[in-house]
């Protein structure tokens, strides 16, 4: 436990934790730009994501076209969004490249734009 401690103390005195924070918020915005600052937490200290659908097939469908391009996402139905809608997640790493995140912005474009319900 205490060699846990010493190398996790190790990675913030060396600046690697903050340099791995600065990554995340700066693909974050890359992302958010990517997508035109249309996702669900666009602009907001989060490295989560999400693509509202006025439906839930509409999301299941998009999320299986995504999958198909290689895109991993996480979609999420009621009650974490209103009932009958969907959303899909993307959850922004600092270990993604600029071209995975075009790679996304992309697939998802092609997917079909999230139709935007309520807010």
């Amino acid at each position: 436990m205490l060699a846990a401690d010493v190398a996790a103390a190790r990675l913030h005195v060396d600046g690697e934790v903050a340099a791995l924070q600065e990554r995340l918020w700066d693909n974050t915005e890359r992302f958010d730009a990517l997508t035109g600052h249309s996702l669900v937490n666009a602009g907001l200290r989060s490295p989560i994501r999400g693509a509202l659908y006025a439906t839930e097939e509409a999301a299941f469908s998009a999320a299986r076209r995504l999958r198909a391009a290689g895109i991993l996402v996480l979609p999420a139905f009621f009650p974490t969004v209103a009932k009958g809608t969907g959303l899909i997640r993307f959850a922004v790493s600092s270990l993604h490249e600029p071209a995975d995140l075009e790679t996304a912005a992309t697939a998802l474009q092609r997917a079909g734009v999230a139709a935007e319900v309520g807010g």
